[in-house]
């Protein structure tokens, strides 16, 4: 894939911080402008490797042990009901303040899957999202080697119910199926049999977690499996270990092929596109399965920066929620973040409960009859707040700039190109006949909105309703009112949801 060289434009930058993160501040625009893709991608992908925040205090705390008071056990549960909610909180606050690392960790949730309804304890979310997130740009292989062992995933998929005598195939068959290469090569041909699933599950017995003495998992010996398996035509007497080694030799190219498809389909667009990703594929290859070379090589990539895909994809619910708050400068508090992973969930994106092991479908999945008007309301909420509403008149200030003569008709078009993810001359205003308010001959409109584009005119008279160009002022009269509720009212053109 050609790499993008030339120093970045204004609506570059804001792609690429908005596929990256979750939406961006003016400062940040304006700041990454004239960078190269290289650097900036580089100084993304160095923050997303930074170290972690420390654990909660309550990751020390063990589940009583069977046969504890009742009120201990009680105790518990609510806390444990209490530290599910911190840990949705807190890690929304993380997404909106991480950039590429939450980005990041959000694409592997929906790919590596589990579900808390399913291991219930907050200890357990805790420590699958720090996995998540150690490995987001780590090693491929040394990611499989920790996902499967992860105490989340082994309940979500029965491994820690499979034993050398009740065999369990769950997480053999996901592993393939829907983990590393999916059942067909690039060419038609079977990547896996029954067989091969059989046999790794067999590898795999004798895992086990016990809450009430380490929130980490272990292998108990008498429950494992210690007789020959064949994998992929190979024999001996494989342990969980040697399954991942056998796989990523035996399986290499469509390994690199599927995660290469899966990046190229959530970051660019979703269509196939076979130079792209055989391109990704060999450098996954070529780098012994580092994730990082093939990020840094998609996110600084001529294709990825192509103004053609600018909107393509719709946003996500944790993308348009966390956006109202980061593209003005603002991190949601506990309370906020509370909200805003509640709505998630009401618009179809339960933090850490996708509806099943494929994870969420995404794109247009994500817009229906029921959960766009959810949507609207939520901006709604958001942007018509005192809090947001502050920050709306100092972002419309700050994008006209100190020495506007006509501030009124500037801002309308200033902050529709901030709020929309695609060119804005695509984006259908609805076109009003009436003339501007006011006295235009002792106020005469700008030679350039006069001569300009039509969608100029339109958003200014959307934005200016009734009121004559020359009376607003952004911190008089009704100027704070107007800008709110013209952002609202963006908000609510299917452009918005676009990324």
């Amino acid at each position: 894939m050609a790499e993008h060289t030339s120093p970045l434009l204004e609506e570059e930058v804001r792609h690429l911080l908005s596929r990256l993160s979750f939406g961006a501040s003016v400062s940040e625009i304006q700041d990454n402008i004239g960078r190269t893709a290289g650097d900036l991608v580089d100084e993304l992908l160095d923050a997303a490797a930074s170290p972690l925040d420390p654990d909660p205090v309550w990751l020390s705390v063990q589940k009583p042990p069977r046969g504890a008071p009742d009120s201990e056990v009680s105790e518990f549960n609510s806390n444990n009901a209490s530290w599910r909610d911190e840990l949705r909180s807190t890690w929304v606050i993380d997404m909106s303040t991480d950039g590429l690392r939450g980005r990041l960790a959000l694409f592997w949730h929906n790919h590596f899957v589990t579900g808390m309804e399913v291991y219930k304890y907050a200890a357990y979310g805790h420590n699958y999202l720090k996995t998540l997130k150690l490995n987001s740009q780590g090693n491929f292989k040394t990611f499989v080697h920790a996902i499967g062992r992860d105490p989340a995933m082994l309940i979500y998929l029965d491994g820690d119910t499979n034993t050398a005598s009740a065999p369990n195939e769950n997480y053999a068959r996901e592993l393939l199926e829907l983990f590393t290469m999916s059942p067909s090569a690039p060419d038609g041909s079977a990547n896996y049999t029954e067989h091969d699933i059989q046999e790794i599950a067999r590898a795999m017995t004798g895992w086990r977690i016990t809450p009430s003495s380490t929130w980490n998992s272990y292998l108990l010996f008498d429950r494992y499996d210690d007789g020959e398996k064949t994998i992929f035509g190979r024999t001996g007497a494989f342990n969980y270990n040697d399954v991942v080694e056998i796989i990523f030799e035996e399986r290499s190219s469509q390994i690199a092929h599927f995660i290469a498809d899966k990046l190229y389909r959530e970051f660019v667009y979703q269509a196939f596109d076979l130079n792209s990703v055989s391109a990704l594929a060999q450098t996954l290859l070529d780098s012994n399965f580092e994730l990082r070379p093939v990020l840094r090589q998609l996110f600084t990539s001529e294709r990825f920066l192509d103004s053609d895909f600018a909107g393509s994809r719709v946003k996500a619910p944790v993308e348009h929620l966390i956006g109202l708050f980061t593209e003005l400068d603002l991190t949601p508090s506990p309370g906020q973040a509370e909200q805003l992973w509640r709505a998630a969930g009401e618009t179809g994106q339960s933090l850490l409960s996708p509806p099943n092991v494929a994870g969420w479908p995404g794109h247009r999945y994500w817009l229906s009859t029921d959960t766009l008007p959810k949507r609207w309301d939520y901006s709604d909420f958001v942007l018509g707040s005192s809090i947001a509403s502050v920050h709306l008149v100092t972002l419309g200030s700050s994008l006209v700039g100190p020495n506007s003569t006509h501030p009124a008709l500037e801002v309308s078009v200033a902050l529709a190109r901030h709020a929309f993810k695609v060119p804005i001359e695509w984006v259908e205003i609805p076109h009003i006949e009436d003339d501007f308010a006011g006295d235009l001959d002792a106020n005469p409109l700008p030679e350039w909105l006069v001569n300009g584009p039509e969608y100029q005119r339109d958003l200014a008279k959307l934005f200016l309703g009734s009121v004559p160009w020359y009376e607003f002022g952004f911190r008089s009269g009704s100027g704070p009112q107007m800008v709110t509720a013209f952002m609202v009212r963006l908000s609510q053109f299917p452009e918005f949801q676009l990324i």
